[in-house]
């Protein structure tokens, strides 16, 4: 994909520039379809997460037709923003999803996972308690990861991710879905629903989580030293674009991914604010600015900026060529009304 749509979604979208992440991957029997593991929740890919949802089109996928220039495209149709590699950076699409060490990448460890499941017990044991590792994707669910081990010939070599990791016993280790290069993902429980009241019992670790409730989601946090995922009400108020999370009965402030907010009767206690952008998308450039010609997002302030050409007229007073006025672009609110950015030419 070389044209401006689906570059101007994308490249902000995970702060990459290039174009060869936009290469369709080509399949024996299901067709050419996006790579999987940069697009999971897109409808060109080829395994469909969410059948219900598949009616409506993601604004890349939409963006791509609209640039062969035979289609043209119905904006009432676009899919609500994906939070699949959401504001993850670059590392999302130019890295491994594992490190050399086996560890996660801090700005992908809402999307991949390194935690190994505990054997199980053998029959006749207690039941013990479900393994939390994190949270779906949607942050709708609590959700363990999908690592485990295989045969030798089973995973390629190229995505055996943890064959030099120290920290892991010998053998062969990957995710569950092959259609994601065997990266391990972090995979909810049927019965882990933040907004179901009736999960408590099976999934809650502490009694200042909020189950039930339909704004309740899944965020994570630390309870007793242990880095667990936790049920809480949140809250996008539109009157500021803020995100914030009902702690300890109180509305606390997230202004950014990773701001700690402890609990006030036990600092040991605390939970870790996600990413605005993943949890409020609709105050971050709704459908990534495809209906703004031209628009690419800019994340800082929430806006679809597009370029404009300004004219502007040098600071010299010798009559010379200095002193012609010169055009350069720059980056304006797609609606306008705020001060104009330069446009990074470099």
């Amino acid at each position: 994909l070389q044209s401006g749509e689906g570059q101007g979604i994308y490249v902000p979208h995970d702060d990459a520039a290039n174009s060869d992440i936009f290469q369709l991957s080509p399949g024996e029997c299901i067709g050419d379809h996006w790579q999987r593991l940069l697009f999971r929740k897109d409808l060109m890919n080829p395994v469909i997460d969410d059948v219900p949802h598949s009616l409506y089109i993601s604004s890349l996928t939409l963006a791509y037709f609209k640039d062969s220039g035979w289609y043209d495209v119905d904006y009432d149709r676009i899919a609500a923003v994906s939070m699949w590699g959401r504001n993850a950076g670059c590392n999302f699409a130019r890295k491994t999803c594992i490190t050399s060490s086996g560890h996660v990448q801090a700005s992908n460890i809402p999307f991949f996972c390194s935690n190994l499941a505990t054997e199980e017990e053998e029959e006749g044991d207690e039941v013990r308690e479900p393994e939390i590792h994190g949270c779906d994707v949607e942050s709708s669910r609590k959700a363990v990861c999908s690592l485990g081990q295989y045969d030798e010939d089973v995973v390629p070599p190229e995505f055996n991710y943890f064959s030099r990791a120290k920290s892991f016993p010998e053998g062969v280790y990957g995710g569950s879905d092959p259609t994601l290069d065997f990266c391990p993902v972090f995979v909810g429980y049927a019965n882990g629903r933040c907004d179901d009241k009736d999960a408590e019992e099976y999934a809650g670790v502490s009694s200042f989580e909020v189950f039930g409730e339909d704004n309740s989601r899944c965020v994570m946090g630390h309870v007793e030293k242990r880095r667990t995922s936790l049920c809480l009400p949140i809250a996008c108020v539109i009157q500021d674009h803020s995100l914030r999370i009902k702690v300890d009965g109180y509305w606390k402030m997230c202004d950014y991914s990773g701001q700690v907010i402890s609990m006030w009767w036990n600092p040991n206690n605390y939970v870790v604010c996600p990413d605005p952008a993943r949890m409020c998308p609709s105050f971050y450039c709704p459908h990534d600015c495809l209906d703004e010609e031209g628009g690419v997002c800019d994340y800082e302030q929430g806006q679809c900026m597009c370029e404009e050409e300004t004219s502007l007229q040098s600071g010299s007073n010798t009559t010379n060529w200095l002193s012609l006025a010169y055009n350069k672009n720059v980056l304006v609110p797609c609606s306008g009304g705020k001060d104009p950015a330069e446009v990074n030419e470099t």
